[in-house]
C-alpha cells in the first residue's frame, strides 16, 4: 500500500504550479484592493482636516462680507480664483 500512496500522478506538478500562481495571483489583487481602500481614508480624511480648518478659519473672522466671502469660498474653491482673476483687471 506504501507503494500506492506514494505515486503520484504525473499532472500533480502542473497542478502545483498553476493553483499556487492563481493564489499569489489573488493575493497580489487583494493586496492592491487593500492599498487603495487605505489611500482613498487617507485622502478623505486629509479633505475632511482641511475643510474643518476652513470652516474654523472662516468663524474666526469677523461678522460681515469677509466671512461671507470665506464661506462662499469653502463651498466652490474656484471661485476663488475667478474672483481673483477679476480683481486684478
Amino acid at each position: 500500500m506504501s507503494a500506492l500512496a506514494l505515486k503520484m500522478p504525473k499532472e500533480f506538478p502542473l497542478t502545483t504550479l498553476l493553483v499556487s500562481l492563481a493564489l499569489i495571483g489573488m493575493l497580489a489583487l487583494f493586496y492592491s484592493v487593500v492599498k487603495g481602500a487605505v489611500q482613498a481614508g487617507e485622502m478623505r480624511k486629509q479633505a475632511m482636516a482641511a475643510q474643518t480648518a476652513g470652516v474654523l478659519r472662516c468663524n474666526a473672522l469677523p461678522n460681515g462680507n469677509g466671512t461671507k466671502a470665506c464661506r462662499r469660498e469653502l463651498i466652490d474653491p474656484a471661485a476663488v480664483g475667478e474672483s481673483a482673476l477679476l480683481a486684478t483687471r
